[in-house]
């Protein structure tokens, strides 16, 4: 799995980037139950013009968690997914400067 996991920033969720086959452009909230030691699937945030994420970080910025990221498949786009929402920008490379 390309991109990694990400921690939220008060140490209750984990995301990570989806591997599985047509599934890449979809980013994976997991609830940790520390008292069980384990983790709770809780949310699945697909985006759209993506088809692959990678090297995701989660920030917290205005007190809202972000996630930003890139394309895995030939590059040239960034996005961001607003956490609390579900929502994404995703933009290409043209965009960006």
């Amino acid at each position: 799995m390309n991109g990694g996991v990400a921690a939220s920033a008060d140490g209750k969720s984990i995301y990570s980037n989806c591997g599985a086959e047509g599934e890449k452009n979809k980013i994976i909230k997991f609830t940790i139950d520390r008292e069980k030691k384990s983790l709770r699937l809780s949310e699945v945030y697909p985006v759209e013009g993506i088809t692959y994420i990678r090297n995701f970080a989660v920030y917290t910025v205005g007190g809202t968690e972000l996630a930003v990221f890139g394309e895995g498949e030939g590059g040239g786009k960034i996005g961001v997914l607003d956490l609390s929402t579900g929502v994404s920008t995703v933009m290409s490379a043209p965009e960006i400067a």
